[in-house]
C-alpha cells in the first residue's frame, strides 16, 4: 500500500496531465517503488497495470 503523502502527490498531478503524459508519470513513479511497483500504483489508483507497463517501456526507450 501507498503511503498517505505519496498517494495524495499522484492524486494532485494526475487530473492536470493528458493520458501519454500520465502513463509515463506513473511509470515514474512505479519504478521509484522498486519491486511491486506496477501493483501498487494500479491498486492505489485503479490504473491499469498494462498502462503503467506501457509508460514504462516508453521511457525505458
Amino acid at each position: 500500500m501507498l503511503d498517505e503523502k505519496t498517494t495524495k502527490r499522484i492524486q494532485t498531478i494526475v487530473p492536470i496531465l493528458d493520458e501519454n503524459q500520465k502513463r509515463m508519470y506513473l511509470a515514474a513513479e512505479a519504478e521509484s517503488l522498486g519491486r511491486g511497483g506496477i501493483s501498487l500504483i494500479s491498486q492505489a489508483l485503479g490504473v491499469s497495470r498494462n498502462t503503467i507497463a506501457a509508460g514504462i517501456r516508453e521511457i525505458s526507450g
